[in-house]
């Protein structure tokens, strides 16, 4: 069969959309505002996994790489974005946690407090958090000028620099409490010097009496071989003083007072690749950050965060008030039989490549697919023996098949995919 010159490059943008990681980016194979909802096949019947994400309550979406967590996420936002009363935030914690990787803290302020290789962790951390808590101003900013702009110039007048200006003064008010995490730690160390006074008074039949402000039980060691009980001190006393430096319940109270003012009612923080960091990063994130705003902000913002299964923290977080959504095959199609299982999710990747073969070639899927021995079954039953049902697998799967199969003009067989 002699495929186009056209054919072949749809073909090939039918691929590369399935190969697309982290934010689900299309616009380089298509510039239609809309192709996130054209091409979005929800791996549940009725748009089932959509429709719980669109929920006013914290989401974990839980899968392994390629599952589709980012493209869940993307389809997430562009719905949000037609509501006249909610707003989305993307946070790509992967990436900012790199960033923060480059510090400029002066850290000749917390020499006293920690190890150097502590210091070092302690200051990432705090780099880490402040990028986060700017990235939600920046994302904060563009998207309520971008979608509610008519409501804000109605409220702060025709110059939209009055609410620029409102947001930023919010998030200014961080630096004011910048360094307030030094004296949070002189206090953690006054507690540490204490104890060990009274142990050693103690043994001695003397006793040793405690400053009012000591906090019992914080006891932060810093040699250079901690056991776990030294760890989880550590981890505590760095995420109380990080608590108390940025203060993000003060702030996120006066970003809702703000945003209500325009008609928004509830705030989506969308956190992608958040499995992706460092594990102690990730208690530190949650216990200052996730937890304190999903459980304190009265419904107002709610986290969708998508994860690898078996690597996230929760904290305070109550897992029975949070949803979580298992998006590998075995765990997101419950049947009573393995094959009845497979079946559902190869009726996925069925309905996955009829609605990219339409979108991009105007075909449908046997155009490309050599059903002169096989049936067009027996194509998505290999497909999902080798990917798991994966759709970005099914993307490299297609990718190398092409090479030996449309790129020659001939139709792909069972044996192109093996």
């Amino acid at each position: 069969m002699n495929f186009s010159v056209a054919d072949k490059d749809k073909f090939l943008n039918l691929v590369d959309s399935l190969k697309k990681c982290r934010r689900a980016d299309l616009s380089d194979v298509s510039s239609k505002k809309d192709i996130i909802e054209d091409l979005y096949v929800d791996p549940l019947d009725n748009d089932l996994v959509l429709k719980s994400v669109l929920k006013n309550n914290t989401t974990i979406l839980s899968g392994r790489r390629g599952t589709g967590k980012s493209t869940i996420i993307a389809r997430l936002q562009h719905e949000v974005r037609k509501s006249k009363d909610k707003l989305s935030l993307y946070i790509d914690v992967k990436t900012i946690f790199e960033q923060s990787k480059i510090f400029n803290y002066d850290s000749s302020q917390y020499v006293s407090h920690f190890s150097e290789i502590d210091l070092k962790k302690y200051l990432i951390y705090k780099s880490f958090l402040k990028e986060i808590i700017s990235q939600t101003k920046d994302e904060i900013k563009t998207n309520t000028l971008k979608f509610f702009l008519a409501k804000i110039t109605s409220i702060f007048g025709p110059d939209k620099t009055k609410f620029e200006n409102e947001l930023s003064r919010i998030f200014d008010e961080i630096n004011k409490f910048e360094y307030l995490d030094v004296e949070v730690l002189k206090l953690k160390k006054i507690s540490a010097s204490s104890e060990v006074g009274e142990s050693s008074s103690s043994k001695n039949g003397s006793s040793l009496k405690i400053a009012a402000d000591a906090t019992p039980g914080v006891a932060v060691n810093y040699e250079s071989h901690k056991s776990s009980n030294q760890r989880d001190s550590f981890d505590e006393a760095s995420s109380e003083a990080l608590l108390k430096s940025f203060n993000p319940i003060l702030i996120m109270r006066s970003i809702r007072e703000l945003l209500q003012k325009i008609g928004i009612k509830h705030v989506f923080i969308c956190l992608d690749d958040f499995s992706e960091i460092d594990l102690d990063a990730m208690k530190v994130f949650v216990d200052v950050i996730i937890s304190p705003l999903n459980n304190l902000s009265e419904e107002y913002f709610k986290f969708k965060i998508a994860a690898y299964p078996g690597r996230i923290y929760l904290g305070d977080i109550d897992p029975q008030k949070i949803e979580q959504i298992k998006l590998d095959y075995y765990d997101l199609y419950i049947a009573k039989k393995v094959s009845e299982t497979q079946n559902q999710a190869q009726e996925g990747i069925q309905k996955l490549l009829e609605k990219r073969t339409e979108y991009f070639c105007k075909n449908k899927p046997d155009y490309f697919f050599d059903t002169s021995k096989n049936d067009i079954a027996d194509f998505y039953k290999a497909i999902f023996d080798i990917t798991a049902s994966v759709p970005r697998n099914v993307g490299w799967i297609l990718w190398y098949a092409n090479q030996q199969s449309i790129s020659k003009d001939k139709k792909i067989t069972l044996n192109d995919l093996s």
